[in-house]
């Protein structure tokens, strides 16, 4: 039947035979192919960009896999840090026995190639696996990671250095930390060695990449350090290109060539080691696909091009007898292009009186679309198999291509037992061969594009039933708004003539009038420009910023936009202006909303009370010194009865404590005895293996508090009689602040959470007194945290030592509101306090001043309004010997 085909063709082909054909078969070619050109170039380009986020992704991944789990092992080192085993063993080596706690470690930390404990001085006293005999203790500071360890303060550190254990040779890295007590001291160190085999295993030999590609992991040196080949572990490869660019990019992506082959890379650099991940893959892997794709239209083009110019020239040239030969030869590259084309081809007969007969052939798409076997075809009539929804059906079609010869549209068709309805694209062409008429169809599925129009018809239908709604709601709207807009007018018309009426009282007003509005002056009377010696021209346009005091300025607009906005705000309160000259002005305002000039405005009324601030709070003040004159005399009076009551139960806390700690350690022995024997036992609520060593810390804080409370109390004599204690002591600065800090902990902590300290290790220890100097500290410690308006400001606390000046300089830096320049000056003068009603004395920085000047020092202060302050304490590193007199 193809051959039959291929005959007209060629028939019609002698009819049509010129340049013309074959010209316009080049251009055709020319066109497919360079569309064919276009599409692999878009397709490559597409796979090139969906590489990049492939590999980003996976490095990044990788990336943060490592982190946390470098995280976790520097969590359990601080854990195990802070254990009171270790603390033990490094306060007593001989005395603790720390094997059970290393063959915890060593069962359940397998990675570990090594853990170890080391004191001070860095020589490791336990851990596994043991030395050999004969062999010293290995020392910390022969490691080549000690210099960068040390900088870092001990501090948990990762040394991202791979190298050979000493225990079996194998590649490890170390992770390690300072073991500190209370005071941050440091007093030992922990560590571990990871197994390097069993990290690459656990978290790069299990990535795949592709079919091609693989993820590996590079130091900061351009080393490979962990590498699916491990013949490559610890290669340099820094004077490669690609290389240099991870090593200065750290992070990014990059197209290079490795040995001759096109690759792909992305790297990203871990921020808890400083190692570099990377996943290359091939170039060719990922844009295979599309090189394919082009190979093979290309070729299709080509058969197809070839076929046509064959078919021109064999005509023109050959008889009919030898072009049918070649017909021949062509019908199998026609069924190469029936059998592999886009839509279903069939073909069938039709009967006499114009029935559809049987299927001469169809090709494999076809038998898809319609879900039939090619072997059924034979027991299946085409109006059977088609199944048309159409009038009068398949052969109501057939009656229109018998008159027509074509047929073209869109049919749905019956669904089966087991079927989704269908619709069909059919286009026909009626054939005549030797006398016999034939039906050439072909079939297109286009279920989803019908299915896709009915979705958009409805939404269509949907879109318009609302617009139809939201224009009536516009309708309605419209004419609400002409009816306000009306009712408007009239109002403004009668606002026009009130504000006439209301004028000149308002400018003959004895207090200031300003009228805000956009958060400018719109309206100030001639009693508001008397107030503030502006003119009522430079009043005009002139914003809150510009007249209110800096630290009221937010608070006062932020009043006027809630009045605007209709909230309830308190009318009457009382706030400070600055003049033209810079002059502070109190004042009291009255302030409400009003209607101006069509918009919400803020009225206020403004009256200058500066006079009568100032009486009062002189009046005030004197009142006060007269108060906390009377409370020093009566403190003076009361002082020694006081602290002799006190003295004499302390005495006795002071004489039965030590006593209470030998009978304990009397008791000790039998209790051990008795926990061997019997087990673990509860005392207070406690079990004793904690309460053993919890009962010594509370004697020794009973002991601590009972001397404290002694000093307190010679501190109370001291302040009514003079004192002769000399500055004979040595302080040691460092210590004498941290004891300061450690007094005031708990305040700091609910004052902020940024607090830092910086230690200069340096200092040398200064002459004087460690109990008066820590009495300055802890009341400039307290005066800052006071300052501070809420936790997310910070405190600083800086020591440093000032070589050209052969001093000791102390930094307290706080973040809070700051002292004004008025107050700066007069902070140090007895009495002067802005915090009396919460009790301030206005003494601390008088007494502390004195104390200092005592120590042959100074103290300072530097302050800006809303930035902070800065307490300055300057000791001399010789310091004279002086008597401290209060």
């Amino acid at each position: 039947m193809l051959a039959r085909g291929m005959f007209m063709l060629s028939r019609i082909g002698r009819l049509l035979r010129g340049k013309w054909l074959t010209v316009s078969s080049i251009v055709t070619f020319a066109l497919v192919l360079l569309l064919v050109v276009v599409h692999s170039y878009l397709n490559i380009q597409q796979s090139k960009i969906m590489a990049r986020k492939y590999l980003v992704s996976i490095t990044e991944g990788v990336t943060e896999t490592v982190d946390c789990w470098l995280r976790e092992q520097k969590n359990l080192l601080i854990l195990i840090s802070r254990t009171d085993l270790v603390q033990d063993f490094l306060d007593d080596p001989a005395g603790t026995d720390v094997s059970r706690l290393t063959e915890l470690i060593r069962k359940n930390q397998p990675h570990y190639i090594s853990f170890f404990i080391a004191d001070a001085d860095g020589t490791i006293r336990a851990g596994f696996p043991e030395e050999p005999e004969g062999q010293g203790p290995l020392k910390l500071h022969d490691y080549p990671f000690w210099d960068e360890f040390a900088a870092n303060l001990y501090h948990v550190h990762i040394s991202p250095q791979i190298q050979r254990s000493p225990h079996n040779r194998k590649l490890t890295f170390y992770i390690l930390t300072g073991v500190f007590d209370s005071r941050r001291h440091c007093r030992g160190f922990i560590g571990a060695s990871i197994d390097w085999d069993k990290f690459i295993e656990k978290f790069i030999i299990p990535i795949t990449v592709g079919q091609t590609g693989y993820v590996a992991i590079t130091d900061e040196d351009g080393r490979n350090i962990g590498h699916p080949d491990k013949s490559l572990n610890l290669r340099n490869l820094s004077h490669l290109t690609f290389m240099k660019k991870i090593i200065t990019e750290k992070n990014g992506f990059q197209e290079y060539r490795f040995q001759g082959i096109p690759k792909f890379m992305a790297y990203h650099q871990s921020s808890e080691s400083g190692w570099i991940v990377n996943a290359s893959v091939s170039e060719a892997e990922l844009v295979e696909g599309s090189v394919y794709a082009r190979n093979l239209m290309l070729l299709i083009g080509v058969i197809l091009l070839s076929a046509m110019l064959l078919i021109i020239g064999y005509i023109d040239i050959f008889r009919l007898g030898k072009a049918q030969k070649e017909l021949m030869d062509n019908q199998r590259k026609f069924r190469l292009i029936f059998n592999h084309g886009t839509d279903g081809i069939f073909v069938h007969a039709l009967t006499p009186d114009g029935q559809p007969g049987e299927f001469e052939e169809v090709n494999d798409i076809f038998c898809r679309i319609l879900d039939v076997v090619k072997n059924d075809l034979s027991r299946l009539a085409p109006d059977e198999l088609l199944r048309l929804e159409w009038p009068g059906g398949y052969a109501r079609i057939l009656s229109e291509l018998a008159t027509e010869h074509y047929w073209m549209g869109e049919v749905p068709r019956e669904a089966g037992a087991n079927e989704s309805p269908q619709h069909l694209e059919l286009r026909l062409f009626l054939l005549v061969v030797d006398g016999r008429q034939f039906v050439l169809g072909f079939v297109r599925d286009i279920s989803d594009r019908v299915r896709t129009q009915v979705r958009l018809e409805s939404r269509r239908e949907e879109l318009d039933r609302l617009v139809q709604d939201r224009t009536k709601e516009l309708t309605a709207i419209n004419v609400e708004l002409r009816r306000q807009i009306s009712e408007r007018e009239q109002m403004e018309k009668a606002l026009r003539e009130s504000e006439e009426k209301y004028r000149n009282l308002v400018v003959r007003a004895n207090d200031g009038i300003v009228v805000f509005q956009d958060e400018v002056i719109k309206f100030a009377n001639d009693k508001m420009s008397e107030i503030l010696g502006y003119s009522h021209e430079e009043l005009l346009g002139m914003g809150v910023t510009d007249i209110v005091h800096p630290t009221l300025r937010r608070s006062i607009l932020a009043r006027y936009k809630r009045r605007i906005r209709g909230r309830r705000v308190e009318p009457i309160y009382e706030t400070r202006f600055l003049d033209k000259h810079g002059k502070q002005v109190d004042v009291e305002l009255n302030a409400g909303i009003i209607q101006y000039e069509g918009r919400p405005a803020d009225f206020i009324f403004v009256r200058d009370i500066t006079e009568r601030k100032r009486m009062a709070e002189e009046k005030q003040r004197h009142q006060e010194d007269l108060i906390q004159t009377d409370k020093l005399v009566a403190l003076g009076t009361l002082v020694s009865g006081v602290a002799h009551e006190i003295n004499n139960p302390n005495n006795a806390i002071m004489l039965n404590a030590p006593i209470l700690e030998d009978a304990w350690k009397n008791v000790l022995p039998i209790l051990e005895e008795y926990r061997r024997n019997y087990g673990d036992f509860m005392i207070a609520g406690i079990p004793y293996s904690i309460f053993r060593d919890y009962l010594v810390d509370i004697i020794g804080d009973i002991e601590k508090c009972s001397g404290r409370i002694k000093t307190i109390v010679e501190d109370l004599k001291s302040f009514v009689r003079p004192s002769h204690a000399e500055l004979s002591d040595e302080v040691d600065v460092n210590e004498m602040v941290r004891s300061s800090i450690n007094l005031t902990s708990n305040l700091i902590m609910k004052s902020t959470r940024h607090f830092h300290v910086e230690y200069d290790r340096e200092i040398p220890p200064i002459r004087g007194s460690f109990q008066r100097l820590e009495q300055v500290m802890v009341n400039l410690i307290q005066n800052a945290c006071q300052a501070l308006p809420d936790p997310t400001r910070g405190l600083t606390i800086i020591t440093r030592l000032v070589r050209e000046r052969d001093q000791v300089e102390i930094v307290v830096a706080d973040e809070g509101q700051g002292i004004p320049p008025e107050n700066l000056s007069k902070i140090m003068d007895p009495f002067f306090t802005t915090k009396r009603t919460r009790g301030g004395t206005g003494l601390g920085l008088s007494v502390s001043n004195s104390l200092i000047k005592k120590h042959g020092g100074s103290l300072t202060f530097e302050s800006e309004v809303g930035r902070g302050t800065r307490a300055l304490v300057n000791l001399p590193v010789k310091n004279t010997v002086r008597e401290i007199r209060p």
